[in-house]
């Protein structure tokens, strides 16, 4: 029993032709797209950004699309994913309210499913010193009535 095509055939066809056009076309504009991207990219200047801190414990894991397009100009680039955490530099996109534009060119979405994924620092901050408040409020509270309860255990055992 042969084969319905041969290899001879398979590697002078028609459909491989194509395919070699395909794969020269996405090698062809796929380096030349790194190369505009890497020398000719400017990213916007820090000051124009703030911070935010990314919070992706409601949703466990980021899940964000993430587009990158990278920098030389900036020693700080590096093609990372940010984690849950870590405080990145970024601005609101114009033409995207829902987008951030991350310093290394990055774009990231700022909430998904009405979740926020990046939080402003400063509101992360004041967060956590209400919290500490809070917990040193209770701590001292949970103190006092220490004590009141051993009062009260001792006056009874007497």
């Amino acid at each position: 029993m042969s084969a319905w095509i041969s290899s001879e055939e398979f590697l002078s066809g028609r459909a491989v032709t194509w395919i070699r056009r395909g794969l020269v076309f996405l090698g062809i504009f796929g380096v030349g797209g790194d190369y505009y991207q890497t020398h000719y990219y400017r990213a916007f200047d820090p000051a124009e950004g703030r911070p935010y801190v990314v919070d992706c414990s409601p949703i466990g894991r980021y899940r964000a699309q993430m587009f990158l397009i990278p920098s030389n100009n900036y020693s700080n680039y590096s093609p990372w994913t940010p984690r849950n955490g870590d405080v990145v530099i970024a601005r609101e996109v114009e033409v995207e309210k829902n987008f951030l534009q991350l310093l290394n060119g990055r774009f990231v979405e700022k909430q998904t499913c009405g979740v926020p994924l990046l939080r402003p620092l400063e509101e992360v901050e004041r967060e956590k010193k209400e919290e500490q408040e809070l917990q040193r409020k209770y701590y001292e509270m949970e103190y006092a009535s220490e004590g009141t309860h051993k009062s009260f255990l001792e006056s009874f055992s007497r």
